[in-house]
């Protein structure tokens, strides 16, 4: 809902946690949500920045991403939205700030890992309050169901 919201956190026990949240208008109600994608590392040796390719399947799409890190110093490759830093490590979310068009892979990241450092990366497109709704259509003809578009 649009306006002042609050968000409730619970936890079952004593944990190292992060919570932060970015609130869109504009989404899909219906599929607000598409091309999911993750990535985790833990870094030994060398520093390797924590990174995942998102590929959008409707224009006008944009690609969020949370990440956590036990590093305390870690950067948005892209638009950040809110990064906490903490004794035991970060987390923050970004997205890519404008609706992918045409459709597409964006890659999110972020960059200050260290050589030891565990993190985690997720993103997934939102999709535009405009786009086309994947919906199953029947044939009447034989007994196959077709996927299709409804406009």
């Amino acid at each position: 809902a649009a306006g002042a919201n609050t968000l409730v956190v619970t936890l079952s026990g004593s944990l190292e946690f992060e919570v932060a949240w970015v609130s869109y208008t504009g989404v899909h109600q219906t599929s607000p949500t598409e091309g999911f994608n993750s990535a985790q590392a833990t870094n030994a040796g060398s520093a390797t920045d924590a990174s995942v390719a998102v590929t959008t399947v409707a224009d006008l799409d944009w690609v969020h991403a949370a990440v956590v890190a036990n590093d305390t110093s870690i950067t948005a490759g892209n638009t950040t939205r809110n990064n906490i830093a903490g004794t035991l490590g970060s987390g923050g979310n970004e997205d890519n700030n404008a609706g992918k068009t045409p459709a597409g892979a964006v890659t999110m990241s972020y960059t200050g890992m260290g050589i030891t450092t565990t993190w985690a990366i997720a993103a997934y497109a939102l999709r535009d309050i405009n786009a086309s709704t994947i919906v199953a259509i029947s044939n009447f003809l034989g007994s196959r169901t077709l996927l299709g578009v409804g406009f």
